[in-house]
């Protein structure tokens, strides 16, 4: 959903990760009145009481029974999700997304409360009212943090971010109390051995077990929280029905058959109390038993109950969601009979630096070496993730270059250069902080200039560097001496994309950074774009190919121009991509016709539902859909890679779906009479006309005879240039490869204009008119 805001008012933006609770809590709001000191301070007393009734509610329960309560919960609204999802188009739905995420945050505040209290604290009650009573006040907490965020938001002074200060702490405070988990959990093991490979030798050292092992013992952990239900529903109505089996072969009772399967050592007795366990008690956070990791290393995963003493310390926001939720910094608590999590999205937040910290307290002076290791691996990162859509790409790593105003030498991380694009990458090692917003709001915004604006920086450094004349030396240190390895002329690069890149993603500050009057588009054309490690993992699966993931970074980069679109983060980014293509021209055309900012909610739901699908690894993901005659050009275009091979794959994906219809259709009508004649075309025409020239390989160029029929397709729309895609067939019908390039029109004084205009009048007859929405995508990016 794209929620517009009109000129006439000025909408309170919705709860981010898109809970249903936002409307209502903006309508609160509204109602607080003017004086936002006074309700600043009444709404904070009301929360620490709340927190407070919910810390003692908690600790009247037995907590493995809570946990299993909360996660059995889990389930029933999953089902419901599920049901609702199935429901027909524009049939009423109850959304079970605010309830889910409440369940979440109660099993939150449960390892926040286990890990404050010691053991002796814990209660033994496993009463239906008690457990309830937690999961209702977790609710009620919740809606009244949000609110509560909101105010806190509206009264922070704007010095630190200047006007977008609000905006940006609003976002800030909300998302502190929201989400969790920032990766998709199918994905884990894979993230975590990447991001511990260099840290093999110092794992196995301090643990015994490599990066490997430990990635993989955290991906049975998750794996254990999503499918830990229905193996052990499954298990046990294998064992009930062996009982039943038992019973009627032997004709006994049910009773007595039960007792013969399942007495005392029997491994059928361990078999069906393992699966009760799971069901009922939360045995499927039993992450000693899911994961086989070593007891040192959960240990160092762990809280022992009572080692956390500041989230319930006295003073100001005491035991509420503002201050650092327990699961930020250790994952697991550790119970009678192991180390449990309460909720898995913990392992994928915590984890890294969890372990991080155990091998510094573990290994001696391992503190500077992590450092040096993890920015040797984020450099490269880039590189490796896109390994494949990458082939062929110059490399560049640890570029220097005089600075353009002092003119001493710096340095740049990364550079790609890749057919007609140039991707510049500044890579930051450092991850979001770890307090609340609320509280160390200045430590958030440190951490902005950090990771976002001194990366944007360096990057627009360079660009004036490389624009400073039409060709530039760019050097390497060897030897302690600045070597000249190549020469650079930014004007042979049709995209060229600064990009800020991180370990871990920090949304919303990495989709809201571009608010800031210091982020702007680099020379007035590049837009600055702030990405995660983590979030290319799920990029690479989408985008396969070169001229997927340019398009797609293309489009990406267009969003990041448009200042007033709001899209949370890089998944809702891919969504949007997938479902509307050109998302950057979609949202520059809302803002043209009257919206002053947008809002995109839950654009990455087609991705989610990829995920969330067991058979997810086996199924393609979800892309736009091209016919088959553009789905083989654009495949012998890519194993082609001819001159500006990426300027030919962008035009065909910049098409919408009637455009890109239309073309086919026109490919197909003429590819035959490339049997007789060495070249057809036809033109498509929108904003600027694209003329598409069918050659027959091996002839030589007709680029005077199609650079005269641009011309001509130019005057017949008055448009100031035409674009020329040059297309390849073989002998037998099939394409290969591809170019493109841009043909202006003739001037009025040109000898040659009144030719074309005599040329124009039929070319305007034969020509494709598209509808308005595909003629607006016919202008494409770059030159």
């Amino acid at each position: 959903m794209t929620q517009t805001v009109g000129p006439e008012g000025h909408a309170l933006p919705e709860n981010p990760d898109g809970a249903d609770a936002m409307p209502p809590l903006a309508r609160a709001l509204l109602k607080l009145g003017d004086d936002l000191d006074a309700a600043h301070t009444k709404m904070q007393a009301e929360m620490e009481a709340m927190a407070e009734a919910l810390r003692v509610a908690v600790l009247k329960c037995e907590p493995k029974q809570l946990i299993g309560f909360h996660w059995g919960q889990l389930l029933m609204g999953q089902m419901v999700r599920a049901d609702e999802q199935g429901q027909e188009a524009g049939e009423p739905k109850e959304s079970s997304r605010a309830a889910l995420d409440d369940i979440m945050f109660a099993l939150e505040y449960v390892h926040a409360v286990l890990s404050s209290h010691k053991d002796a604290d814990y209660g033994k009650s496993v009463e239906s009212d008690d457990v309830h009573a937690v999961l209702n006040l977790a609710t009620e907490l919740r809606k009244h943090a949000l609110m509560y965020c909101l105010v806190a938001a509206r009264r922070m002074p704007e010095g630190l971010l200047g006007p977008e200060t609000g905006t940006m702490a609003m976002q800030a405070m909300t998302s502190w109390v929201t989400i969790r988990g920032h990766r998709y959990q199918a994905l884990e093991a894979e993230f975590f051995e990447f991001v511990f490979e260099p840290h093999d030798d110092a794992l196995r050292a301090a643990y015994g077990i490599g990066a490997k092992e430990v990635s993989a013992g955290i991906q049975a952990a998750v794996d254990a929280t999503r499918f830990g239900h229905m193996k052990a529903a499954e298990a046990l109505f294998a064992e009930m029905h062996a009982a039943y089996e038992l019973a009627e072969k032997e004709g006994i009772e049910l009773k007595e058959a039960i007792a013969r399967l399942y007495g005392e050592g029997q491994e059928r007795q361990v078999t069906a109390r393992s699966a009760v366990e799971d069901l009922f008690f939360g045995g499927i956070c039993n992450v000693t038993k899911s994961s086989g990791l070593p007891p040192d290393l959960l240990a160092d995963l762990a809280y022992v109950p009572g080692e956390e003493k500041e989230f319930f310390a006295e003073g100001a926001l005491r035991g509420t969601p503002l201050r650092r939720m327990p699961g930020r910094v250790k994952p697991l608590v550790t119970l009678n009979d192991g180390y449990y999590t309460c909720d898995a999205n913990f392992l994928r937040d915590s984890t890294y630096r969890a372990l991080q910290w155990g091998l510094q307290r573990r290994l001696s002076d391992y503190r500077q070496e992590w450092l040096n290791r993890q920015t040797a691996l984020t450099e490269g990162a880039f590189m490796r993730i896109f390994s494949k859509q990458l082939a062929g790409a110059e490399v560049l790593t640890s570029v220097y270059y005089p600075d353009p105003d002092t003119g001493n030498w710096v340095e740049n991380d990364v550079l790609i250069l890749q057919n007609d694009v140039l991707l510049q990458l500044e890579v930051k090692a450092g991850v979001m902080p770890m307090h609340s917003p609320e509280v160390f709001f200045e430590r958030h915004v440190r951490t902005i200039q950090e990771l976002v604006l001194k990366a944007h920086q360096q990057c627009e450094r360079f660009l004036r560097y490389a624009a400073s004349a039409p060709e530039v030396p760019v050097y390497q240190l060897v030897g302690g001496s600045h070597v000249e390895v190549r020469r650079l002329r930014l004007g042979d690069y049709r995209v060229v994309l600064p990009i800020g890149l991180t370990v871990e993603a920090f949304t919303p500050f990495s989709s809201m950074s571009k608010r800031l009057p210091e982020v702007r588009s680099i020379l007035g054309k590049h837009p600055f774009v702030s990405m995660s490690i983590d979030d290319l993992f799920v990029l690479t699966r989408f985008l396969p190919t070169t001229g997927e993931l340019t398009h797609y970074l293309s489009v990406r980069q267009g969003v990041a121009g448009v200042h007033e679109a709001v899209i949370f983060d890089e998944l809702d980014h891919l969504g949007s991509y997938v479902t509307k293509n050109r998302a950057d021209q979609f949202y520059a055309e809302q803002l043209a016709a009257g919206a002053t900012w947008l809002l995109e909610a839950d654009a990455c739901a087609p991705i989610d539902e990829y995920f969330a699908d067991p058979d997810w690894a086996t199924k393609p993901p979800p892309a736009q859909k091209f016919p088959a005659t553009l789905q083989s050009f654009l495949k012998a275009n890519d194993a082609n890679r001819g001159p500006r091979f990426l300027d030919a794959d962008a035009t065909v994906r910049d098409l919408d779906a009637n455009a890109r219809e239309q073309m086919a259709l026109q490919i197909d009508k003429l590819r035959p009479a490339l049997e007789r004649h060495p070249y057809r075309w036809f033109s498509l025409v929108g904003e600027e006309p694209l003329l598409v020239w069918l050659q027959r390989t091996g002839f030589a160029d007709f680029a005077e005879v199609h650079k005269a029929k641009a011309e001509a397709a130019a005057v017949a729309v008055q448009a100031k240039r035409c674009k020329v895609l040059v297309v390849y067939v073989k002998q037998d019908g099939t394409f290969d490869g591809g170019w493109t390039q841009y043909v202006p029109a003739p001037a009025e004084t040109d000898n040659r204009y009144g030719q074309r205009v005599l040329e124009a009048a039929p070319m305007t007859a034969g020509a494709v008119e598209l509808t308005p929405g595909a003629a607006r995508r016919l202008k494409g990016h770059g030159r």
